[in-house]
């Protein structure tokens, strides 16, 4: 089986899991970083896992939900079943599954699908960025003034960034806060959106920005303008179109470390 292959039929399977469940006021549990979790998170990720072993047995798993290390492979998935469980669970149709594949510690290829839009945005390594069969392109826009950009942002997520959210707003920046920083950077590789910052530490919220929005032309560091591995724990991210890149370092450079929600999968119901 062939790992794009393979790929896009996961985001399809896991779409349909998606669209299955997709129900206002759905059960749901909540995690030990407070952040929420369905059954087709569970569902998802483990198709994920068995799909992956079966086909690469020696490559190891990422999940948000469940992992699979048993090798010293450098090929890591890293998997986010359902990016957007917030607004799924209370019937709020925006949030995607994403898939990465990691060698050497790097994204070199990545699979993002928006279910209820039918948008399957696919990257690998050197060979451009797509949704679909429409080549995606960040945006030109070389000024902040007035733009949109998406922040997921709550009170204990790894980095405070409240002091540069509030230098965007006052250049008249409108802040996006939609609690899927995936679908949001999906934005900024079509060139809806200039950029996204992402104040959390988890690896599998990052993987498949990196390599999509970069093969569109972007640029994707860590909160501090550093390159990052994507297969452990991150220092947040920012994505941008390259040419606000800058900005947006000097803009959150110092945010503060206040927590590390860490990768447990640990729940409490509610």
């Amino acid at each position: 089986m062939d790992y794009r292959v393979l790929s896009k039929q996961l985001a399809s399977e896991a779409g349909k899991i998606i669209r299955k469940n997709f129900k206002m006021g759905g059960e749901k549990e909540i995690k030990n970083d407070r952040t929420f979790l369905s059954k087709a998170d569970i569902e998802i990720n483990t198709l994920v896992i068995e799909t992956i072993q079966k086909y690469f047995p020696d490559h190891n798993i990422l999940g948000e939900e469940e992992s699979k290390t048993h090798s010293d492979s450098d090929c890591v998935w890293v998997c986010d079943p359902i990016d957007g469980t917030l607004p799924f669970v209370y019937g709020i149709p925006t949030c995607v599954f994403s898939l990465a594949l990691t060698k050497n510690r790097k994204s070199i290829m990545g699979t993002v699908y928006d279910p209820f839009q039918d948008r399957l945005f696919f990257a690998e390594k050197g060979k451009g960025a797509y949704v679909n069969d429409k080549r995606l392109e960040v945006s030109k826009e070389t000024d902040i003034e007035g733009k949109t950009v998406g922040i997921p942002y709550r009170k204990g997520f790894t980095y405070d960034i409240l002091e540069g959210i509030e230098k965007l707003y006052d250049q008249n920046v409108l802040v996006l806060n939609i609690f899927s920083i995936i679908y949001l950077a999906m934005l900024v590789a079509s060139g809806d959106l200039v950029g996204v910052v992402f104040p959390k530490n988890t690896a599998y919220d990052a993987a498949s920005v990196k390599i999509i929005v970069e093969e569109a032309g972007g640029l994707v560091t860590d909160l501090f303008g550093n390159d990052q591995m994507y297969n452990k724990n991150t220092k947040g991210f920012i994505a941008s179109n390259g040419k606000l890149h800058d900005m947006f370092v000097e803009t959150f450079k110092n945010s503060r470390l206040v927590g590390d929600p860490g990768l447990e999968p640990g729940t409490i119901r509610v």
